[in-house]
């Protein structure tokens, strides 16, 4: 098959928002790495695809985006942009980001307000509902956590035991799961029932990773 038609096979895919990776792009068409490079920067380079994003493992997506902010989180950076093919703000890291390309195509002003998206709620992943997050610290672990700032809007409540109740708003559980794990034993979430639920599963299955040696 020739490189047209495999290009024309991966444009409409993108087009019909269907995820493809390198390895599906491979097989599909027995090709070699190179040969998938040179496809990706003939896409890129001649056919003005802006933007090359690794979206997961080895999964590529072009985006045009318009670039608001870069913005550095736990020592890793992000670039906050307004996504044409999402049609909403989105976050990029930019260790993830295959190559860049200036389109020369002008955007007026932002499509949201940036500081509200990167303050509102605790964490960096997004998501569209919030939820409330309750946590409660032992004594033990509270006399840290009491002088930590996880989120500016967040509520403190301190037990007469010494344990403490921290209350933040969130709206993906992804980040604040892996938080809560982090401090293991010395913490239990009160609610959602959804976060108890996830950081249940997540600690049975690193019990059994110690289980099967």
């Amino acid at each position: 098959m020739s490189s047209f038609e495999r290009i024309c096979w991966f444009d409409q895919r993108l087009k019909q928002n269907i995820r493809t990776t390198r390895r599906h792009y491979m097989d599909q068409f027995e090709i070699s790495v190179s040969t998938f490079k040179r496809d990706l920067a003939f896409m890129r380079d001649r056919l003005g695809a802006p933007v090359d994003f690794a979206a997961g493992t080895d999964v590529i997506s072009m985006r045009t985006v318009e670039p608001y902010r870069l913005h550095n989180y736990m020592g890793s950076w992000y670039l906050i942009a307004y996504c044409r093919h999402r049609k909403r703000p989105r976050m990029f890291q930019l260790a993830r980001l295959i190559r860049l390309t200036l389109s020369h195509q002008a955007f007026q002003k932002p499509q949201f307000d940036v500081t509200a998206f990167m303050t509102n709620f605790f964490g960096l992943f997004k998501g569209t509902e919030q939820v409330e997050v309750v946590l409660h610290f032992v004594p033990f672990i509270a006399r840290f956590i009491r002088n930590e700032v996880w989120f500016d809007g967040q509520q403190v409540e301190e037990c007469a035991d010494g344990s403490l109740i921290m209350t933040l708003p969130v709206v993906d559980l992804t980040e604040i799961k892996m938080k809560v794990l982090k401090y293991g034993r010395y913490v239990q979430v009160i609610k959602p029932a959804e976060l108890r639920r996830l950081v249940a599963k997540e600690a049975a299955m690193i019990v059994k990773n110690y289980q099967d040696g």
